[in-house]
């Protein structure tokens, strides 16, 4: 048999995707020589490529044991990963590169499942001082990943400059910017990628993506505007009616936001995400019904896992309107059930030891005394807590009044924080104790230009901030600090009955939602202890039971003339782009309260561990 000869069929075979064929010659080169490398590896990559992977890594832990070739050492790695086995596959893989230390290829599949298996280190060691374009943007992937914001979109912008003409580059540079919120930078780079492509038949695509990034920088006339000039080349989709129809509901048209919601569905009857919204504006159809259609859609093949879960928590809240209480937790239960296997796929679930870690880092950092920038006028008006603890009515309540202005979950503090103590870790800047006022001022004009603002009464009521309060006082050492206590019951139920974004991995599990909760108070308790008088403490019940009295003494905090008008808050049309948009049309009332005692019975576990941990009595 002319072995070479036929290997070099099996392999055209193979790239045709003529499996079956390619695989009988591989086997009769087997039959001929049981030793030989290539057989193996085709086999192996063949039944890699059907997902079997205990018999693809049979096949080709025998091909590297002959031959350590690179190409077989990477799909060798990706068959143990699939297998759950992340530190065999990432060894495979960084010996795959030191074999072929100059192959860009192979360079560029092996940076990408390192960062895939969460090796960002790793890659930026393999991908150092190399100028690849394609090893640039992962290089550049790996140091975001790490918190390097400010060296991700240097390394980015660095190709650029040697590049200027790719299109893709700047999209990538759109793409890194976006991921780390400096929307004025993604803004910039989507621009020039649209200016720069070639028309194609994705430009419809490309369109409805720029769309979408307008609607995340929170650019509500500008995306209305764009729409405007490109309806006709908009792709009509599930996805691009959806769009609209967010936009549609920041300006206060419900009967547009419908319309979108049922065509939207009409087209894509799983889109978990215009079910949501459905729930919200549809005065027709009844919440039994909707309940029932969604859990439907949740079970069927066609929904995708995330589509499964905004199903299973829009029927556990229609559930709840009709005070079926048991089924509305079922489906909360689903949902978050979904989502946790999601972050155990992506290799991103919650860490309670990693989250103590963190938190005790901070507090050892800025348990003494700092220096601070100058205290300028006017500062920022901090609004922080737990999520669903009362953040937003404050922030409305606030907005009422004479010269302030909202700024929402603003997560400029979120990245500066990175991106100070990435460069604190890696030995770039001082510890809080040794940096100047001049540093944290240039961090704090870094705060405003992130905020796309100039210097104001600005809210910023993004919740997580409550482990920035050292860096806060740092910047801005006479920013009001408003901190929101709420029902640790009420918060923990608020949060487990939504979907949340990134960011938010000990949300969908009730002992990681007391652990977070519980952290989040020691981190309180130790901030209200290093700087007394300096923040705030607001009662949710309080704010509900005596509003006028509560916002008199929130507005004098803040250095304000009380509105008494600001309780009429509901009245005043404003963009609102959490969770609770709706609740903040109403006026104050107390839905809110107790919620938890209909759920009593499946909540018992949570509440024995708040109670153990000491959180309530």
């Amino acid at each position: 048999m002319d072995i070479a000869g036929a290997l070099e069929r099996a392999q055209q075979l193979h790239d045709m995707n003529q499996l079956e064929e390619a695989e009988r010659i591989y086997r009769a080169a087997l039959v001929a020589d049981s030793n030989c490398a290539d057989a193996l590896y085709g086999l192996g990559t063949i039944y890699l490529q059907r997902q079997q992977y205990s018999e693809s890594q049979d096949y080709l832990l025998r091909a590297v044991e002959l031959e350590p070739a690179p190409e077989f050492l990477v799909n060798l790695g990706m068959a143990e990963e699939s297998l759950q086995r992340p530190r065999e596959a990432a060894t495979n893989y960084l010996r795959a590169a030191s074999l072929a230390p100059e192959d860009e290829a192979i360079l560029q599949r092996v940076s990408q499942r390192l960062l895939h298996l969460g090796c960002e280190r790793e890659v930026m060691k393999l991908l150092a001082g190399r100028a690849e374009p394609p090893l640039l943007i992962l290089y550049a992937r790996a140091a975001a990943k790490l918190g390097d914001w400010s060296g991700a979109l240097a390394t980015l912008q660095e190709l650029l400059r040697s590049n200027p003409e790719s299109p893709e580059n700047w999209r990538e540079l759109a793409t890194a910017a976006a991921r780390l919120r400096d929307y004025p930078t993604a803004l910039a780079a989507y621009r020039r990628y649209l200016a720069s492509r070639q028309p194609g038949d994705d430009t419809g695509q490309a369109l409805l993506a720029f769309a979408d990034l307008l609607l995340l920088a929170r650019q509500p006339q500008e995306l209305r505007d764009f729409l405007s000039e490109h309806q006709s080349k908009l792709p009509a989709t599930s996805q691009a009616l959806l769009l609209q129809a967010k936009l549609a509901r920041l300006e206060g048209s419900e009967a547009e936001v419908l319309q979108h919601l049922l065509t939207a569905i009409e087209l894509e009857p799983s889109n978990g995400e215009a079910w949501q919204m459905r729930l919200e504006f549809d005065r027709e159809i009844g919440p039994e019904a909707l309940a029932q259609q969604c859990q439907t859609l949740a079970a069927g093949s066609e929904a995708a896992p995330r589509d499964s879960a905004l199903l299973e928590f829009t029927a556990g809240r229609a559930w709840e309107a009709c005070g079926h209480f048991s089924a509305a937790f079922a489906c909360f239960q689903r949902g978050n059930e979904i989502q946790c296997r999601q972050l155990a796929a992506r290799k991103c679930g919650y860490d309670p030891a990693a989250t103590e870690a963190s938190m005790a880092r901070i507090r050892s950092l800025f348990a003494g005394k700092v220096a601070s920038a100058e205290a300028q006028t006017p500062q920022p008006i901090f609004i922080l807590g737990m999520p669903r603890s009362g953040t937003t009515l404050v922030e409305r309540l606030l907005g009422e009044h004479a010269g302030v202005s909202t700024g929402g979950e603003n997560e400029a503090m979120e990245f500066l924080a990175a991106r100070y103590y990435w460069d604190l870790e890696n030995g770039n800047q001082p510890p809080p104790q040794e940096a100047g006022a001049e540093y944290w001022a240039k961090l704090a004009a870094d705060y405003w230009r992130r905020s796309s603002s100039e210097p104001q009464r600005l809210t910023d009521k993004m919740p997580h901030n409550f482990r920035h309060i050292g860096l806060i006082r740092a910047l801005f050492p006479a920013a009001p600090i408003i901190y929101l206590r709420r029902d640790p019951r009420d918060v923990c139920l608020s949060i487990f009955s939504r979907s949340f974004p990134d960011g938010h991995s000990y949300a969908c599990d009730l002992n990681w939602l007391v652990h977070f909760y519980h952290q989040s108070c020691v981190m309180m308790r130790f901030w209200m202890e290093r700087f007394p008088g300096q923040i705030m403490q607001v009662n949710y019940r309080d704010l509900i039971e005596t509003p006028q009295q509560q916002s008199r003494e929130i507005a004098e905090f803040c250095s304000l003339e009380w509105n008494p008008h600001c309780l009429d808050f509901h009245k005043t049309h404003g963009a609102s782009f959490t969770f609770s948009e709706l609740q903040v049309r109403k006026p104050i009332n107390r839905e809110g309260l107790d919620r938890w005692r209909h759920y009593e019975r499946e909540l018992a576990p949570l509440i024995h561990s708040l109670r153990a941990c000491g959180e309530i009595e």
